[in-house]
């Protein structure tokens, strides 16, 4: 294995971090990640990946890339960061189009660009608001209530069978598409706040760890998975309890930032039950979530605090 010339420059280039200063280099390496899935058992891509210090998130990441056969039709529009590029493969193709029409994608997208877009675009395009105005049904004055209620029931099951929900009532359209946009505002206002929180952070983690997560920059660290956020922390902070104590605070808006981000409410509620976790262990937490619900009228709702 070690004598092949593929298994030398995959070494080489994860070993260095240098996942590719192009799009069609970031692909190709994620074409040596695909081939060494297939060719290698569990316990040699695990002696791997601790030989290399990539992390196994990063590592997944590079090989969804590699299954997604419709990016090297775009390669030539394409960003050179794989993280950008890994936002792209959780498009679908019709998405993936918008993106490319409204011209989304271009070699300097960053994720965060993509990102911001799709949650737009999923809202604005996707929400329950949009389908109402598309699925708007003018009835028949001459219908009787038991009629209007059996077409409004064939209606409901047929959005159902397509994966879709048929909303009637104006206001609860009203109030979804508000709590919406209150979300993403509060998660643009929160992603702002942690890029600037987490400057003084990214020094005090060693090279070492840094490569270990996956972790370049600032940017990179705020849209990191909560996991390993939470650990960069530990690693700045000594310990668990050193970094509840020292960052706490910016680790609990990391949970709210990522509660902003989730689609949909099964999400929202592991976010908001890792919130609690966070907010008995850091006294800064009642503090943030008051000065979030005197911005937001969206989270004087929510049961931060119960």
């Amino acid at each position: 294995m070690d004598n092949q010339a593929w298994v030398r420059k995959l070494r080489i280039d994860l070993i260095e971090k240098d996942y590719g200063d192009t799009a069609q280099r970031v692909l190709d390496l994620c074409d040596l990640v695909a081939e060494a899935e297939s060719s290698w058992s569990s316990s040699e891509l695990k002696a791997f990946l601790k030989e290399v210090g990539t992390n196994p998130m990063v590592w997944r990441r590079l090989f969804s890339i590699a299954q997604d056969k419709r990016l090297p039709l775009l390669v030539k529009n394409l960003p050179s960061s794989y993280s950008a590029l890994y936002a792209l493969t959780n498009f679908s193709d019709q998405e993936l189009e918008a993106a490319v029409k409204e011209s989304v994608i271009s070699t300097k997208s960053s994720s965060r660009q993509i990102l911001d877009w799709i949650k737009q675009f999923r809202v604005g395009n996707g929400s329950v608001e949009s389908k109402a105005e598309v699925l708007y049904l003018r009835v028949d004055p001459n219908q009787t209530e038991e009629q209007r209620k059996s077409l409004i029931d064939a209606l409901v099951a047929i959005a159902g069978e397509h994966g879709a929900q048929l909303v009637t009532d104006p206001e609860q359209l009203t109030k979804r598409y508000a709590v919406a946009q209150q979300r993403m505002e509060a998660g643009k206002m929160l992603r702002q706040e942690l890029l600037v929180e987490v400057q003084d952070i990214l020094p005090r983690v060693t090279e070492h760890d840094q490569n270990r997560l996956g972790i370049a920059s600032v940017g990179e660290l705020v849209d990191a998975d909560l996991s390993v956020f939470g650990q960069f922390l530990i690693s700045a902070a000594g310990s668990r309890i050193a970094m509840y104590e020292q960052y706490g605070s910016t680790y609990c808006k990391k949970i709210v930032y990522e509660h902003t981000q989730a689609e949909d409410r099964s999400q929202r509620f592991n976010y908001k039950r890792r919130f609690f976790q966070c907010m008995a262990l850091s006294p800064d937490a009642s503090k943030f979530i008051d000065d979030l619900r005197s911005k937001y009228e969206y989270y004087v709702y929510m049961p931060f605090d119960t």
